[in-house]
């Protein structure tokens, strides 16, 4: 996966739409983003809803860049540093439900 950027935006949405729904179950893999800004976390989160409206279960796997985590924190996001897709994961179900 590209940087969650606003930059890259259009594509990660046509992308990552497109892999939601195909059998239930959908793993993305952030293994390597490094930079997030607040537009990458709304399309998470956007992401993330869209996925339980079509009854898809949304994973995110792997380990974020150190400058992601440290992102995530600058931005406010999650009580604790979220380093891991698992930890995104947990954050975003505690958020989204």
């Amino acid at each position: 996966m590209r940087d969650l950027t606003i930059e890259n935006m259009a594509d990660l949405k046509k992308e990552l739409l497109a892999d939601l729904g195909h059998d239930g179950v959908c793993a993305i893999d952030i293994t390597g983003v490094e930079n997030a800004d607040l537009a990458g976390f709304q399309f998470l989160v956007a992401l993330w809803r869209e996925a339980a409206a079509r009854d898809v279960t949304l994973s995110l796997t792997g380990t974020f860049a150190p400058e992601f985590s440290a992102r995530m924190s600058r931005l406010g996001l999650g009580e604790e540093p979220i380093e891991t897709g698992a930890q995104l994961t947990e954050y975003l179900a505690r958020l989204c439900n």
